[in-house]
């Protein structure tokens, strides 16, 4: 006869006989089959705090199709707002209760090493997609900014140039009009230029932007539109510069600055 578990041992019943078995036992002696995990409150709780924005809680409790979902919907951000309100809800509700709610609860390791693995490739892949086009948009950005002041030296000079009432304002690495020679070029900036009318044109190198679109123009403008600065009608009145203000900027407006758009 097959012997029962000590009285003073904590038993449960089987799930399938029914028989008296140690609270322990994985398979029941009488009937041969296997006791699922009981469900570990502290580990549903960590995974439905920390990763049941992808799922990693209902892939623990056997809810298999469910955690794809969660995991697939993820970047959306609402299975993150599910899982906030089913952690509340597995605050509040009894062991016992979530051991008979969930009887298909998978608690072994792997399965929260893989799903937290998986989970975190995914969250790492979304940051990535959100992050780097940022931070491209923000280098160039810096970019463009580092030639709008360089051609605010030759602005200057220009300006200077207009109150003397030069005939000819152009500038260029080849010639220049101006006192002093044309700006030199660096890493990110080609080339900078101003024609005989004052206008500025800059031009990037074509490894931080597209060859069609890597012009930024500084134009003069007075009485509210933009004027030629050679043309003696405008000697003495006031004037004032807009940059990528014309058909000649071709960079992206999202790469200018506040005082460019």
């Amino acid at each position: 006869m097959m012997a029962r578990p000590a009285a003073s041992a904590p038993q449960k019943n089987c799930e399938t006989c029914r028989t008296a078995i140690h609270a322990k036992a994985e398979i029941c002696p009488g009937c041969g089959v296997r006791q699922h995990a009981p469900v570990s409150k502290a580990a549903l709780l960590l995974l439905t705090f920390f990763l049941g924005g992808i799922g990693a809680h209902k892939f623990y409790l056997g809810k298999y199709w469910q955690g794809a979902l969660y995991l697939v919907f993820c970047w959306t951000y609402l299975p993150a707002l599910a899982a906030l309100v089913e952690f509340v809800v597995y605050a509040f509700t009894s062991s016992q209760r979530l051991d008979e709610k969930y009887p298909g609860a998978k608690g072994s390791t792997a399965v929260i090493v893989v799903v937290a693995a998986i989970g975190s490739i995914v969250v790492i892949g979304i940051l990535a997609a959100i992050a780097l086009p940022a931070y491209q948009d923000y280098t160039r950005r810096a970019k463009v900014s580092e030639g709008i002041r360089m051609g605010g030296a030759l602005r200057l000079r220009i300006a200077e140039a207009y109150e003397q009432r030069a005939p000819d304002l152009s500038c260029s690495a080849e010639a220049c009009r101006l006192y002093g020679a044309a700006p030199a070029s660096t890493k990110h900036v080609k080339h900078i230029s101003s024609d005989r009318t004052g206008a500025i044109l800059i031009e990037y190198d074509e490894q931080s932007f597209p060859l069609a679109k890597n012009r930024l123009s500084i134009t003069p403008w007075i009485d509210g539109k933009t004027a030629d600065l050679s043309d003696p009608a405008n000697a003495g009145k006031s004037l004032t510069w807009k940059c990528g203000q014309d058909a000649l900027t071709t960079v992206a407006a999202r790469y200018l600055p506040s005082s460019c758009q």
